[in-house]
């Protein structure tokens, strides 16, 4: 069956992610062939993009290339790579070998290196430029002359070559994919979430702390609406062109593509154009830019010029893909403070609330997991109460990190008498032997983490851990039984959602007051974190859909 348009875009982001030096254009191409190569390989379309992660951290740890890793690599490359692609692909691995173990570079800065591969490529072979001239094009500003954006431009125009812009049409464009990818890309995250991802990403694609610092504050909700506004209207450059952000006026900043960007903040209430209000006539934004701000905007403005700074020290492929992190993450703040929702009202009756758990556990939601782990973490409230377990994890992003919160699942409950964990991983869809390959390398660092404060309760012989993956279908899983993991024997069982309805149906049956129990937690655990306005409006139209089927009544109401 072919990849559908969602399967190829998450995959496309777990590829782009690769910085492969992939000619502009054949990008598009490469989301289908990457599909083709992995299916080839036995990989399923719904676990690619966790596969190609999963693929590059074996990579890193164990130092050399996992068989499957290498053909897709070799694959893109070669159909990919432009007119030298064959050199690219039977060299990239052999060259990021001898540039960590020969040359001294860690893992990701010989990674970020080989994406300007073609760069060098053209530097040497078309320019003939020597290895040291290519170096310092690539690391460092050339010494003597020093030009500008204007002088290229007037030689570009007397030359009637094309040069770069940003219309209107495209900016609303880039805007468009950026609404579509945050709602997949954060799903639910709460701010603190939403900062962790950005974060992570940051430091992944070697952006330097002071940089990724300057984030956390751009990040905060009193930052200054214009600044935003023109940090908005570079990034969206930097998804079209290899462009230094901190250069203003090349791309028109008064222009109809600024004027666009800045209608979307709501925050920004000047007529005048943000360019000219906190630009104007700067050639760069530098710390002499900043200075000249003052209060707390001085400090605002610096965290821009921090950003930028990092951005240009970053080769175009990294740089692009961290500016797409920043730039969704401006569309979904966006979104929120236009603030008109579609709430998904709660249930007041125990049919009700088993009807919506039944019409919610039928088959995928298409949420990125997000309803369906507010599904798992209502059936496993009621069959864990309060003043027997303690609860972590419940009503946490579908991003949250297990490893960060030290959580086993999704959700976990802790016997508050006995030595007793019950974890729970919820999933869309089909639930594979990669997919639970992947939770158990968390799970070991998860529990190195916590055994010490567990056999300060009890020896690890004593606890009984049990891990129980829940999802739609499987497809070729054998992970059931016992392992040991950092001394403490966990089990691991794999059940569906009906097996798991089944369950809190039992537990209702003995409780006193059943129908309150499955009301409460149905709206505390499902309904609530629904309606926190950090879920996008995507994903809540996904359970009012499926609600109308359990004939839930829902507010039009917007907000």
């Amino acid at each position: 069956m072919a990849a559908s348009k969602s399967d190829l875009r998450d995959l496309n982001r777990a590829v782009r992610s690769l910085l492969l030096p992939i000619h502009p254009d054949w990008e598009g191409k490469v989301p289908e062939l990457a599909n083709t190569q992995l299916n080839a390989l036995g990989v399923p379309t719904s676990e690619q993009p966790n596969a190609v992660a999963r693929f590059v951290n074996e990579w890193e740890n164990v130092g050399y290339p996992p068989r499957e890793f290498r053909q897709l690599v070799e694959t893109i490359l070669k159909k990919c790579g432009g007119e030298r692609g064959d050199a690219l692909a039977s060299g990239y691995f052999e060259a990021h070998k001898y540039l960590t173990e020969r040359c001294e570079l860690n893992f990701n800065a010989a990674r970020t290196l080989l994406s300007a591969s073609r760069l060098v490529i053209h530097l040497i072979t078309k320019e003939r430029m020597s290895c040291s001239q290519t170096a310092r094009v690539l690391s460092a500003p050339l010494h003597g002359y020093t030009y500008n954006w204007e002088h290229v431009n007037a030689l570009a125009t007397k030359l009637r070559l094309p040069r770069p812009k940003l219309d209107a049409s495209t900016a609303t464009q880039v805007y468009n994919y950026d609404r579509e990818e945050q709602s997949s890309r954060f799903a639910d995250s709460n701010p603190k979430v939403e900062l962790e991802l950005v974060l992570g990403a940051a430091s992944q694609l070697g952006f330097n702390s002071e940089a990724r610092h300057s984030i956390s504050r751009v990040m905060k909700p009193n930052f200054d609406p214009a600044l935003m506004t023109l940090l908005h209207f570079l990034l969206t450059v930097c998804e079209r062109y290899d462009h230094p952000p901190s250069v203003v006026y090349e791309f028109k900043p008064r222009g109809q593509a600024l004027k666009f960007l800045q209608k979307q903040n709501l925050l920004y209430a000047a007529k005048e154009s943000a360019a000219l209000n906190v630009a104007k006539a700067a050639t760069e934004l530098n710390e002499h830019w900043a200075w000249g701000r003052t209060g707390p905007r001085r400090g605002d403005a610096l965290a821009l010029v921090f950003i930028f700074r990092g951005l240009e020290q970053m080769h175009y492929p990294a740089r692009r893909e961290l500016a797409s992190w920043i730039r969704q993450w401006i569309v979904r703040m966006f979104a929120r403070e236009r603030g008109k929702f579609q709430w998904f009202k709660g249930v007041s009756k125990g049919e009700d609330a088993i009807a919506l758990v039944k019409a919610l556990m039928a088959q995928p939601t298409h949420s990125a997991g997000t309803i369906e782990q507010r599904l798992v973490d209502a059936l496993t409230a009621v069959l864990h109460p309060d003043k027997e377990w303690s609860s972590r994890g419940r009503k946490d992003s579908v991003f949250a990190s297990n490893t960060s919160r030290r959580k086993m699942g999704d959700c976990e409950y802790v016997s508050r008498n006995h030595t007793s964990i019950k974890a729970y991983e919820a999933h869309a869809g089909d639930i594979t032997e990669t997919y639970i390959d992947e939770h158990m390398a968390t799970l070991s660092r998860v529990l190195n983490a916590r055994s010490k404060d567990l056999e300060a309760r009890g020896p690890a012989e004593a606890w009984n851990i049990e891990v129980t993956f829940i999802a739609h279908r499987f497809k070729g899983t054998k992970t059931k039984g016992e392992r040991c993991i950092s001394d403490f024997v966990v089990e691991f069982t794999i059940v569906d959602y009906g097996e798991m309805l089944e369950r809190v149906q039992l537990k209702l049956d003995e409780c006193e007051d059943g129908q309150a129990e499955i009301v409460g937690a149905v709206n505390d655990n499902i309904v609530g974190p629904l309606n926190e306005i950090w879920t996008p409006q995507s994903i809540r139209d996904s359970a009012i859909k499926f609600g109308q089927h359990a004939h839930q009544p829902i507010s039009s109401k917007g907000v």
